[in-house]
């Protein structure tokens, strides 16, 4: 997903519970009961 990202300008929404998952996310939307709690950027310096 990460190359197809970086070279084709491709958006991935992936919906989980796996740490692991989530370290290779630009982008974090985190929901509680059905409402957004957090927005993180993840790459920004």
């Amino acid at each position: 997903f990460t190359e197809l990202n970086e070279h084709h300008n491709t958006t991935f929404v992936i919906a989980t519970h796996d740490q692991r998952v989530m370290t290779y996310a630009g982008r974090l939307i985190r929901m509680l009961d059905g409402r957004i709690v957090d927005d993180i950027n993840q790459r920004a310096a």
